[in-house]
């Protein structure tokens, strides 16, 4: 059996493509969601208006009253054919309160707190 350069190099261009289509796809509807990077730049007490110019507007937006505790919102980001998504939560003061990533290869992400007033007072104070 005989190869040519100019087949080997059409196989070659085959499978870069296969595997670019494959890698796109797999980002598409498997990855995450919201990638962690922009996560991260989420902290604890942010307002809404905060979290939306971090991560846009939300698919869905429920409330809930619970007897046992203080009324929060929830906002659900999705990605079309995604089967993941990011729940976003706001505590009664309307306040970033946590964040559970759902995505379908979620990474390590815990929202960080907003470094507090003394915290920076005492590493700008030497």
């Amino acid at each position: 059996m005989r190869f040519s350069l100019k087949s080997s190099l059409w196989t070659t261009a085959a499978a870069a493509l296969l595997l670019a289509a494959g890698r796109v796809a797999w980002n598409h509807f498997a990855g995450p969601v919201i990638p962690i990077s922009t996560l991260r730049e989420l902290r604890s007490g942010m307002s809404p208006a905060e979290v939306k110019s971090v991560l846009g507007e939300p698919v869905v937006v429920y409330g809930e009253s619970h007897p046992y505790s203080n009324s929060w919102t929830t906002w659900i980001y999705e990605r079309r054919f995604n089967p993941g998504w990011v729940e976003v939560s706001f505590n009664a003061d309307g306040n970033l309160d946590s964040i559970n990533d759902e995505s379908p290869c979620p990474g390590a992400f815990e929202l960080e707190s907003a470094p507090s007033v003394d915290a920076a007072v005492e590493q700008a104070v030497p």
